[in-house]
């Protein structure tokens, strides 16, 4: 029976592993695809963007001349300056985008120069899993202060150079 259940458990963690290996893939697939999309945003706003500019400005030579009134510039030149927001927000999208496919990959730490060790917390009488068993937060809070001295010395001695 227990070699049943240890089989068992095993081909649990592994279909576990197997999903998140799968969602991790999909969401790098995903951003990828975002950024392509955003990319074509980019580039067919940035078009409306020089075509709104061109109207503005046949428009405001036809008004030199006589052949439009002050309303039909003004239209164009709003539409200008709704074409450039859209130019920017799609500038942006596209660069959130790339955040988020750094952080899919798991390059965000990486480009920040983060190093990432885990901490071996005290055992015995500070157990961390009494936290699990605290009832109030006062409780809480005693039983995480009783454990502040240690991690904090251990957060000292680990503490990254500051850069300048």
């Amino acid at each position: 029976a227990r070699v049943h259940r240890a089989i068992l458990q095993r081909l649990q963690r592994l279909a576990t592993r197997d999903l998140r290996e799968q969602a991790i893939r999909q969401e790098v697939f995903d951003a990828v695809d975002e950024l392509s999309q955003n990319w074509q945003r980019i580039i067919a706003a940035r078009q409306e963007a020089i075509l709104a500019g061109r109207t503005y400005e046949a428009e405001q030579r036809q008004f030199d001349v006589g052949a439009r009134t002050s309303t039909d510039v003004l239209d164009a030149a709003s539409r200008l300056a709704e074409a450039q927001t859209r130019e920017i927000v799609a500038l942006t999208d596209y660069q959130i985008t790339q955040v988020d496919i750094a952080f899919a990959t798991g390059t965000l730490l990486g480009y920040g120069r983060v190093q990432w060790d885990p901490i071996d917390l005290p055992r015995g009488d500070r157990d961390v899993r009494r936290y699990d068993r605290v009832q109030s937060a006062d409780r809480y809070d005693e039983a995480l202060d009783a454990d502040l001295p240690p991690l904090r010395q251990h957060a000292d001695e680990h503490r990254p150079p500051v850069r300048r």
